[in-house]
């Protein structure tokens, strides 16, 4: 498999011991159906990956093991031999490492999770377990963009409207990466050392897969963080 078929992530995280990648449609296309068939395709050699039963919950856990975690959208570790695990296929996978200590974690943020407090949960789990906010890194990944992610006048009062344009009589469009930045930095995550990236999954076809554009029959792309 070629390279180009997943995203290298690493650089995003001052921690060097820290790796995270991100799968595309190729990696799916070239035959990884699993998680665990991209963690070692992708340059992962541990067993313990931890695999979140996603539910749209604000649900996060800490784990030292691998396996299933049921009814959970968010994992973190301070194991260095496992790997958490998130699938995505618009929603935001937001990727969370220390920049010294072996303290990782990766959560799946779709609207619903962001509006009723994921990240807020996420950041309590951090300060739970005594890590310092001011030495966290954070990666909002490849995910659907604010050109595309619209909604009508029956949920639009969810979202901040400093993150909301009017696409039509009665649809809008949200940020949902500018929401989640936000919540991020009100949380105690310095702006710095947060990074966002530009790709919308909903529009780069040949690259990603959308759940908003191919419906119940889309793929999925995984994410993955843990020690190199």
């Amino acid at each position: 498999m070629k390279k180009t078929s997943w995203l290298e992530l690493s650089q995003y995280f001052s921690n060097e011991k820290i790796r995270a990648s991100f799968s595309m449609k190729q990696s799916i296309n070239s035959g990884i159906y699993k998680v665990l068939d991209f963690a070692k395709i992708s340059g992962f050699k541990h067993d313990l990956i931890a695999i979140p039963n996603q539910t749209h919950s604000i649900n996060v856990r800490k784990t030292i093991i691998g396996g299933e975690i049921f009814n959970t959208d968010g994992v973190f570790s301070f194991n260095p031999k496992v790997v958490c695990s998130i699938k995505v296929a618009d929603c935001l996978p937001i990727f969370f490492a220390h920049k010294t200590k072996l303290f990782f974690g990766i959560v799946h943020v779709g609207w619903r999770g962001l509006v009723n407090g994921i990240i807020s949960k996420s950041i309590k789990l951090i300060k739970n377990e005594k890590v310092s906010l001011k030495n966290i890194d954070v990666f909002i990944g490849p995910s659907i963009q604010a050109c595309c992610f619209e909604v009508g006048n029956d949920i639009i009062d969810r979202f901040d409207a400093k993150f909301i344009n009017r696409s039509s009589e009665s649809k809008y469009l949200v940020n949902l990466q500018g929401i989640a930045k936000r919540k991020i930095e009100q949380e105690g995550i310095l702006k710095k050392y947060i990074k966002v990236s530009k790709d919308c999954t909903f529009c780069q076809f040949e690259r990603y897969f959308s759940f908003r554009r191919e419906g119940h029959k889309s793929g999925r792309m995984f994410g993955l963080i843990g020690v190199k």
